[in-house]
């Protein structure tokens, strides 16, 4: 996809999500929360990570700025160069669904640790799981797992394959059997979408059921990953738990991503700084 339509899928997946957040708090047992002043259309230039408008403003800049940054020209699809989609989903990154403060301090420390010496930009997101198992194979219900993803560039394969393989021991999985270092180069057709994909809203919750039947090899306990879009009970508990939390707040970047991070939050701040100034932080 081009810029234009990248953009497109990003305006029309962020009004349905909005959409699907509104309709969730006109639920009776909801309406407690329906006066989220900062869900407001008028409060985007916050950058609130719970404000579709906003959203939708940090992703046009976020985009437009990478796009340029690659100099891609109106018709591109991608860059030349390889480009990798790095997702990293570590155990202490696990919070329960409950509201309570976030230290994005410490998951940021985290998974820029796994990320140092690359090139990348990327956004941390709250992942719902309904249901997943500890090592004794006991439920775990409702938990929140925040994660990261990363665009990663001016690396080889086989370069960052290595670099991947350094960190795995460090990172541990939300359960066993799971991965907590992922990687996929991202091919042409599919880097617009990717761009999407990383600086989305929260769409789906997941769930972690155990196999009838154990390895066959091995004899240990079998489990499959599902998913489907996130029910409005737990699309309010997120938003619960993010509205205290802003999408720059939320974006990472390393190497060459420093400065193009930079520039990304300059202009997608542009309108806050000039009602607030350049010193005050939003409450």
């Amino acid at each position: 996809m081009n810029l234009s339509e990248t953009l497109e899928l990003l305006r029309t997946k962020e009004k349905q999500s909005g959409s699907l957040l509104e309709s969730a708090l006109s639920l009776k047992r909801y309406r407690r929360w329906s006066n989220i002043e900062i869900l407001q259309g008028s409060n985007a230039y916050c950058l609130s990570a719970i404000n579709s408008k906003a959203r939708i403003k940090w992703g046009h800049v976020f985009i437009g700025q990478i796009y340029h940054f690659f100099n891609l020209k109106i018709g591109d699809d991608a860059p030349i160069e390889p480009i990798f989609l790095v997702t990293l989903a570590e155990k202490s990154g696990l919070t329960t669904d409950q509201p309570r403060q976030i230290n994005l301090s410490r998951i940021k420390r985290k998974l820029a640790a796994g990320m140092v010496g690359l090139s990348y930009i990327g956004m941390i997101e709250p992942g719902y799981y309904n249901i997943i198992y500890d090592q004794a194979w006991g439920k775990q219900r409702n938990v929140v797992s925040w994660h990261g993803h990363f665009l990663v560039w001016g690396i080889s394969r086989k370069e960052l394959n290595r670099h991947l393989d350094r960190i795995k021991p460090r990172f541990t999985p939300i359960m066993p059997g799971l991965c907590a270092v992922h990687k996929k180069k991202i091919t042409p057709d599919q880097f617009g979408y990717k761009l999407s994909y990383i600086i989305k809203s929260p769409r789906k919750e997941y769930s972690i059921g155990r196999r009838l039947n154990s390895d066959k090899r091995t004899g240990n306990s079998r489990f499959k990953q599902n998913s489907r879009n996130i029910r409005p009970g737990h699309r309010v508990k997120l938003v619960n738990l993010m509205r205290e939390i802003y999408l720059d707040q939320l974006a990472m970047a390393g190497g060459e991503g420093r400065k193009l991070l930079q520039d990304i939050k300059y202009e997608a701040l542009r309108d806050y700084r000039r009602k607030h100034g350049w010193h005050e932080r939003r409450p």
